[in-house]
């Protein structure tokens, strides 16, 4: 199915889940992430468990430090 992350379109397998697909991504580990489907938040304890639809749009925000 095709999705669209931050803006950009990719090929994910139907039935996929919002857990798998951040993995995908290296994004596991999940400290200082937080993710938006179809904007709307997703909290970290549904991740595993949100299925992903076609058309779905997901945006990924990862804190980062600076000075």
């Amino acid at each position: 199915m095709k999705l669209s992350v931050n803006g950009e379109d990719r090929e994910f397998p139907d039935g996929g889940r919002l857990g798998s697909l951040l993995d995908e991504l290296a994004l596991s580990s999940r400290k200082g992430v937080a993710v938006a489907v179809n904007q709307s938040v997703v909290p970290t304890r549904e991740w595993g468990e949100r299925e992903l639809s076609e058309g779905d749009a997901v945006l990924v925000i990862q804190a980062t430090q600076g000075g």
